[in-house]
């Protein structure tokens, strides 16, 4: 049932749960149109992304972009599901079947949690490497989405109201400017490109990126040394 449930999310444009309500899901494409994003600050998060796209509506030709936040909150969701009993919403393909994966609170104690971020990490540096942004990246100043407390909710160890730049603390590291690189953190990535994408067969109804671009598919990875530096 969870193997299922992950690939329904990754892969349906959007599906009914056990309850007959449609959900939003299409987490791979999200994957991937993520990649085509220009801006660090809008490909980081939810808030930022959502006000370039604000500022951007309207234009002929506009694609909406899609930040990393997307797809890496809808996999929180596909393994682990959550209730909101006041809104009387499930976010879940089956009922009940709510671990704590879903709930931001409980979310690091399922161990597949660093899973899962090892692979946001390796998307983030897949976007690196698209923008030639290994070395560095520019944060907006004053940009919706770059607050210690914004919508993004509280920073830890940060006060609130705080803009946050590469060189606002990041404990127990010194600054996020010095975590840039994870080559310099002692590890890379590798992939096979042959491997098969058995995610898409028999799936036409996948929705493609239009973007300037195709955006790329990750198959398959592996570090090249066991040292995993947390980012996300």
């Amino acid at each position: 049932m969870l193997n299922l449930n992950i690939v329904t999310w990754l892969n349906e444009v959007e599906f009914d749960n056990s309850k007959g309500k449609t959900i939003k899901a299409n987490a791979r494409y999200k994957y991937g149109a993520c990649l085509n994003v220009l801006s660090y600050t809008a490909f980081s998060n939810i808030t930022s992304a959502q006000q370039w796209n604000d500022d951007r509506d309207g234009t002929n030709g506009y694609v909406p972009i899609v930040p990393l936040e997307s797809p890496h909150d809808l996999i929180h969701l596909a393994i682990g599901g959550f209730q909101l009993k006041k809104l009387k919403a499930d976010f879940n393909q089956y009922a009940g079947a709510n671990g704590d994966k879903g709930e931001n609170d409980t979310a690091a104690i399922d161990p597949i949690f660093f899973f899962h971020h090892c692979i946001i990490d390796l998307v983030f540096y897949e976007w690196q490497k698209k923008h030639n942004a290994l070395k560095s990246f520019d944060i907006i100043p004053g940009y919706p989405g770059t607050n210690s407390v914004d919508n993004q909710g509280p920073t830890p160890g940060v006060a609130g109201g705080t803009l946050l730049t590469l060189d606002s603390p990041l404990g127990p590291f010194k600054k996020p400017g010095s975590q840039t690189n994870p080559q310099n953190l002692g590890y890379t990535y590798e992939y096979q490109s042959d491997a098969p994408n058995k995610f898409t067969d028999k799936k036409p109804s996948l929705y493609v990126p239009q973007h300037e671009e195709p955006a790329p598919f990750l198959q398959s990875a592996k570090p090249t040394a066991p040292r995993l530096a947390g980012r996300s």
